[in-house]
Order: C-alpha cells, then structure tokens, then sequence
C-alpha cells in the first residue's frame, strides 16, 4: 500500500494538538512494514527542530510569509491553506500525485486540502482521497469567529471563518471516505454528508507513563494548561480563563498559581506578560513533562472548539487530575465526578480548582481513577488495525 499524507505544520517535536496527532499518525502507520509512505509538509523544516525517525520519504513546501496572509483576502481560501501551500506547492503536490499512482491519498486537516480537485484530477481512477478531520471546521471557525471582540476585525476573521467552512465542504465532497476524531464529531459530520463512509479515529498515546504519583504539599501549588496558542478560537479560550483568575485573585477568592504552557505568537506573549503578571509562562519547552508533572491539576476549559482534545491523555498520564468542562472532554472516556472534575463555566472552574488544590485526597483520586480508566484505551496499535480495515473496505 502506498500512501500520500498531507499536513499543514512540521510535526517534530510534537508539543501540541495537532503535531501529536499528525505525529502519532505518522509513526503508527509506518509500524506496518506493507505500507510506503510520503509525507508532504506546508512548511519548510525547521532547522533545530528532530529530524522524522521513521522511513517515510519527506517533502516540504516554501516558506511562507505575511505576503500569503494578504493574498488570502482575494482568495475563496482561508488564511490558514494560504499558510499550508501556495500556488507552487499545490502544483508540486499534483505532480507527486499524478507521478506516484499512491493509492490513497491521506488530507490531515481541511486546510491541507486547498488543492483537492487538482489532485484529483491528476490521480489515477484507483487512487482513494482520505479526509482526517481533527475537529469540524465548518461548525468551528464560524462560531469563533463571532467571538472577536474587536468590530473592525470581526468582519474579515467572520468572512475568513466562512472560507475556512466552505474549504471543508469542498475537501468532504471530494473525499472518498473520512475520519472523525470523536464520535461527537462523527455525528456532526453525519449531518454535513450522512453518505461518506466514515471512522471514528481517536488518537493514542506513545508518551511516558507515570505509573505511580503521590499529591502532596511537594507538589507545585497550581494548575496548569498546555496548549498552542496561534489559532484565535486558542486565544479566545485562553483570554477567558486568564482573566477570569485574575478577577478572582484581585477579589481575594483564589491564591493558587496559574500556568500556561505552550507555543503562543510574540504579541500575545507580551500582552499576557504586562496585562497579567502573575502568570507562570512557558511559550517553549522541551518535554512536556517539565511543565505538568508537578501540578496539581490541569485544565481543559476549551468553550470553543470541538474535536479530541491531546492535552487531556498527556495530562492523564502524568497522573494530574483534570478540570474541564463536559463537552471539552469528548471522545475521553472519563466521566465527570468520577474521573475528572467538570465544571460549566470557567468562573464555577476557578472557584472550584481553589476549592481542590489543596484536597490531596480528591486529587489522588481523581488522577487514579483517570489512569486506571484510559491505561488500555488509547492504544495506537489498535487505531492501526482499524484504519486498515477501514480503508481497505472503501
């Protein structure tokens, strides 16, 4: 079998959402020894960052700047597919395509999927197209978008939104077949096109496992979030919690630390360093354990946005108990009061992770509960043997 993966951002090392998965996806696809693979990268690889272990054979686009932000405003495609491939790479892609007969074509998130229709063209008639959803961009980036607070920018982050939309839909009715990353996700994809064969495709996990942890006052006193801060539906999230710790903390309610992990653009970085001083920021790391492993809890308080979040099985475990809301946590497995603690607003959340922090008992049981319950669940062997047979019945 050979295949064809398209992704947007180089995914090594694989330090948020969608690297883990890409990356995950990648490396569990090339265990099998039947199946060649070609990876093609929207970016050009970062010069510090790990060379891909495995044996696919890499191609990456050119590099990008502003100039593609700006000729996505006279584009029917969004900024992001603007950032994945320009003109060239789209051509380059259908020449690997039209010259390498794969037989299947695998699109790892919608905006990898800009030139679609000329790859199809360009294939031959056996040649399969793959759609790999991380979450449903159509029903996503319109709504984030109606959340820019600014009124001059709604208007082009809405239209963007509606491009963003509109390229899934293309992508989905040129594809073959697809997968979901949740089931939640599967059933709002059954309503865009109830007719495309589709497969729940969660993720697993290769990460280090904490077989064991104890909480107690040795423990940072402090809850963390871990994520990649680019994207604004990411910064929406992330501006609601911060600022709803610091009204609490102002107010005297709160007094624990928080911490936000993860790869964040330079201005945000500086607005969260002079509006909020009192954070703990980490915008870069090597392992993430060096950034979870000695909180008390982390937190997936994602009020918008849909798909599996990846944070929440690097937070299960490193054995932290977990704050979120319900539907943050789809596809997880967990249950509310027993395996993490759920909360319906980030104010209720705030208040409650002050109420924890210092409840070792509660947190233990909680981080216990959550490991013992995903330990056999997220198994990328078993994603393997299942997207086969998925893609072989296609």
């Amino acid at each position: 079998m050979h295949l064809l993966i398209l992704i947007t951002r180089y995914p090594y090392p694989a330090n948020s959402g969608d690297l883990i998965y890409n990356a995950g996806l990648i490396d569990m696809l090339e265990l099998d020894p039947n199946i060649t693979i070609s990876v093609h990268c929207g970016e050009i690889q970062p010069i510090d960052a790990p060379k891909p272990s495995g044996h696919s054979i890499w191609f990456f686009g050119e590099a990008k700047s502003r100039v593609n932000d700006f000729s996505s405003l006279f584009s029917i495609d969004p900024r992001t597919a603007h950032r994945c491939h320009t003109e060239i790479d789209i051509q380059n892609i259908t020449a690997l395509i039209s010259k390498n007969r794969y037989d299947y074509v695998l699109i790892s998130e919608a905006s990898a999927g800009r030139g679609i229709n000329r790859y199809r063209t360009a294939a031959p008639n056996t040649t399969r197209f793959v759609y790999i959803a991380h979450n449903i961009d159509t029903k996503v980036r319109v709504e984030a978008a109606r959340e820019i607070g600014s009124p001059i920018m709604r208007p082009f982050v809405l239209l963007d939104g509606k491009k963003g939309a509109k390229l899934e839909q293309r992508v989905l009715n040129a594809s073959d077949c697809m997968t979901a990353i949740s089931p939640e996700d599967l059933l709002g994809f059954d309503q865009l096109i109830p007719n495309l064969p589709k497969l729940v495709l969660k993720p697993g996990y290769s990460g280090a496992r904490r077989n064991e942890r104890i909480i107690d006052t040795y423990s940072t006193r402090c809850a963390v979030l871990v994520g990649s801060f680019d994207w604004y539906v990411k910064k929406i999230n992330l501006l609601e919690l911060v600022k709803a710790h610091a009204i609490a903390l102002n107010d005297g309610k709160v007094d624990f630390k928080l911490r936000i992990a993860g790869r964040m653009p330079p201005k945000l970085f500086k607005e969260l360093s002079s509006q909020y001083p009192h954070l703990d920021l980490r915008p870069s790391f090597d392992q993430i354990e060096s950034v979870i492993n000695d909180s008390r809890v982390a937190l997936v308080l994602d009020r918008l946005g849909s798909g599996f979040k990846l944070k929440i099985l690097d937070y299960i475990f490193a054995r932290v108990p977990i704050v979120a809301y319900p539907h943050s946590m789809a596809g997880s497995e967990l249950r509310s009061g027993i395996d993490y603690c759920g909360f319906d607003t980030v104010e209720d959340a705030i208040v409650g992770i002050q109420s924890l922090i210092d409840n070792f008992s509660i947190l233990n049981q909680f981080q216990n509960a959550a490991f013992q319950r995903a330990s056999d669940v997220f198994d990328w062997d078993t994603r393997r043997c299942a997207f086969l047979s998925f893609l072989k019945k296609t």
